[in-house]
């Protein structure tokens, strides 16, 4: 973005997109949103009384009450609830539940889920799971960086991964660099203005 220039951002869970926009958020792009697709009309008046507004606590509010009022609007949208179940069992297990026993415990096949998956999430169970337990060991490796010396070993071990190298391999996928590498870039030397 241009300097000088601000905004504000918004993650939403992948299963709350069908109650805030109306559409399941496979259906949503992640590298080219246009709201007034999605929104319409509101998406240009949300823009137009935030551009508006000159206090954060009054945009935050403005844009807090349009989540609000556009999940009224919604009331009777609803996930499937098996997809539910499934994402809630990947959330409590940390992504470390095979996608074999997920479907079973849904009562499901592991082909259908897969399906439901990627009609919700445009991802499949399988992915959510890894990406779930990539969150998980990089909470565990940007904890224990804060408390000292990090034990990948460890971290690979706690959060379900084969051994360091799997877990090496996972960072490389979803973030881009080895975790020393990410850790160093994240949290850098606190001498030289790391955080």
């Amino acid at each position: 973005q241009r300097r000088g220039q601000t905004g504000v951002q918004l993650a939403v869970h992948p299963l709350a997109s069908r109650a805030l926009f109306g559409v399941p958020s496979a259906e949503l792009s992640v590298t080219d949103y246009a709201a007034v697709d999605v929104l319409g009309r509101r998406a240009v008046e949300l823009a137009e009384r935030v551009a508006e507004t000159r206090q954060w606590p009054t945009v935050f509010a403005t844009v807090a009450d349009f989540l609000v009022d556009a999940r009224r609007r919604r009331d009777d949208v609803t996930v499937r609830p098996d997809v539910a179940y499934a994402w809630h069992l990947l959330e409590r297990t940390q992504g470390r539940i095979p996608v074999g026993d997920l479907a079973d415990r849904v009562g499901v096949s592991a082909r259908h889920l897969t399906t439901l998956f990627q009609r919700e999430v445009g991802r499949s169970p399988k992915t959510v799971s890894m990406l779930m337990r990539f969150q998980h060991a990089t909470n565990k490796i940007a904890a224990s960086a804060r408390h000292g010396r990090v034990d990948l070993a460890a971290v690979a071990a706690e959060t379900g991964y084969c051994d360091q190298a799997h877990l090496t391999r996972e960072f490389v996928r979803f973030a881009g660099a080895p975790p020393r590498a990410w850790l160093a870039e994240e949290f850098g030397n606190i001498q030289d203005g790391g955080h």
